[in-house]
């Protein structure tokens, strides 16, 4: 049976990753923070939003798409990830270390 600092081990970095997404969902447009909040931390389907919304569900589908592009570009979340191993970007990961170095 593990131990309590070893389960408290196995959540550190899941708490971070999570802590890191809502800051950076926090920081999207009005509307792609509706989407993805709905979507993720709901688990509402598109339709559904779509529907809530009063839109079309294409509109859902791109603000989907908008939003998850723009978690991709923040650095803030791409660096917490980076540090707990859940990216595959190693250039960027790699330009982002080299850009802190710097500054």
């Amino acid at each position: 049976m593990p131990t309590l600092f070893e389960l408290a081990d196995e959540y550190a970095p899941y708490a971070r990753a999570r802590q890191a997404v809502e800051r950076a969902v926090s920081r999207l447009p009005d509307r792609q923070r509706q989407v993805v909040e709905a979507h993720y931390f709901q688990e509402t389907p598109q339709a559904e939003i779509a529907r809530s919304l009063k839109l079309a569900s294409s509109s859902i589908r791109n603000t989907h798409q908008g939003a998850l592009k723009n978690l991709g570009k923040d650095d803030q979340l791409f660096g917490v990830l980076a540090s707990i191993g859940k990216v595959r970007d190693e250039a960027r990961r790699q330009s982002l270390e080299r850009g802190a170095l710097a500054a």
